[in-house]
């Protein structure tokens, strides 16, 4: 919870077996109150895992639908969650989940409706993350914060945790 809003992060899924756990372990504790997996009839045990894992709503398509259609059905089990804030999360890892008290931060503020995060490409010596800010009158800002570190996407140092969060 931030600001007195339910934060839920939703997890569209397709074959990520191999990432999930390493995603869920860096979502940081006591921000958000539910996790959402929607497992798009994967071939590997993605929702197997998920429940393994502790993830109380765990919601399997009967058929691969589409990515579309997978984040839909998150949003709606988010909405029947009563979710004040929304996070999309992917679970291939491909971002840091570090990043989502600064995000929903910044929408239980009140002064942005929407905030986009941009995945980070593997293998660049130095990296950019972009904070894409929707503000109430339907300006966008980008806020683009430099690091370096070819190898690991979740090395973030404290401090730029602490920049993105006062933005």
């Amino acid at each position: 919870m931030i600001e007195q809003q339910k934060v839920v992060v939703v997890l569209p899924a397709y074959n990520a077996e191999r990432t999930l756990s390493a995603t869920l372990a860096e979502i940081p504790a006591g921000v958000v109150d539910d996790v959402v997996l929607v497992d798009d009839a994967s071939s590997d045990d993605t929702a197997d895992l998920a429940r393994e894992l502790g993830l109380e709503h765990v919601l399997v398509h009967d058929r691969n639908r589409g990515y579309g259609a997978n984040q839909k059905t998150c949003y709606a089990k988010a909405l029947s969650l009563d979710a004040d804030i929304v996070v999309m999360l992917h679970p291939d890892y491909q971002y840091t989940p570090r990043l989502i008290p600064a995000m929903a931060g910044l929408v239980a503020s009140g002064q942005f409706q929407a905030v986009l995060g941009s995945r980070i490409p593997h293998g660049l010596r130095v990296m950019m993350l972009s904070l894409a800010i929707v503000d109430d009158i339907g300006a966008i800002i980008v806020i683009a914060i430099g690091y370096t570190d070819s190898l690991n996407l979740g090395a973030l140092e404290e401090e730029d945790l602490r920049i993105i969060s006062t933005l």
